[in-house]
């Protein structure tokens, strides 16, 4: 059988095909906000480095009365059970280095390659990529991230309740939207260390704040392990809905399958976002190549 370039990731379902991309929605998302006092100035609000964590601050500047603000606070989704100490960490990296591409993505530690392999190919389309940017919107604001709840998985020296960075994005999923900010699980190094979950080979964000924001609507990033949530399956199909705002068109492989139908379905996935489920694995089909 002529052979098909796939991008290799895993997931689950029956053995399929799916394809077709679709709309977006509104914000469910709570946060809590503190109040931080600053000089009027024309800096960024993304400049809070010398503050201590945590504290308010009150300041003056020119003679001119302070200015209250308010630090957004959203709460970190808690980690996948992996047995292993980790850090939670600001990253400064743009969200896209022009459009979205498969390239800017793998599959990290954590078995949801069902979601890496429909926003992969989403990416190999034009289309798809229109989708994944209408997902994500990018707020500039003083944030602080909660860390509490994954405190006991933490290395003891990165345990604290709050990290505080200078955005953060609110990502439409089933026509609602999650909040969630630039703060992401590492492994514990000091330095060379790398992301836990979803990882960035060409140093842009949209894949691990996509992750992040299911992780977010899952409860944490265990309950997008399928290893781990056998009892209730995460769909294949659903997922694509919830992206894409529309059922993916399906069929099912099997021996009666015709194999003009596959190589067809195979030859489109450049134009038309494609994925291939079998059991918990599942790839991103990116086009085909003869032998």
């Amino acid at each position: 059988m002529p052979k098909q370039n796939r991008r290799p990731t895993c997931g689950y379902s029956n053995p399929t095909l799916h394809s077709t991309p679709g709309p977006t929605g509104h914000n469910d998302s709570a946060d809590v906000n503190r109040p931080i006092l600053l000089p009027i100035s024309p800096r960024s609000l993304g400049v809070f480095d010398s503050m201590a964590n945590g504290a308010t601050v009150l300041a003056q500047a020119g003679g001119k009365p302070a200015v209250t603000l308010t630090a957004k606070r959203l709460r970190m989704p808690g980690p996948a059970s992996d047995g292993r100490t980790k850090k939670a960490r600001a990253y400064i990296l743009p969200l896209y280095a022009g459009a979205p591409k498969y390239l800017d993505i793998n599959q990290g530690n954590i078995n949801d390659c069902f979601l890496a392999s429909i926003i992969g190919a989403l990416a190999n389309t034009v289309n798809g990529r229109r989708k994944i940017v209408s997902l994500i919107k990018e707020h500039q604001a003083r944030v602080e991230s909660d860390v509490s709840t994954a405190e006991s998985d933490l290395a003891r020296d990165a345990v604290g309740k709050m990290i505080k960075s200078d955005r953060y994005f609110s990502v439409t999923i089933g026509g609602k939207s999650y909040e969630v900010s630039n703060v992401l699980y590492t492994d514990d190094g000091d330095k060379n260390w790398g992301l836990k979950y979803m990882q960035i080979p060409k140093n842009v964000l949209w894949g691990c704040i996509i992750e992040k924001a299911f992780a977010k609507k899952n409860g944490s990033y265990l309950g997008l392990d399928i290893q781990s949530s056998r009892g209730n399956p995460i769909s294949v199909n659903d997922t694509w809905k919830q992206l894409c705002g529309a059922a993916p068109k399906v069929f099912v492989v099997n021996a009666k399958t015709s194999h003009r139908k596959i190589v067809a379905a195979a030859k489109t996935a450049g134009t038309v976002s494609t994925i291939a489920v079998g059991g918990f694995h599942s790839v991103a089909i990116l086009g085909y190549k003869k032998k």
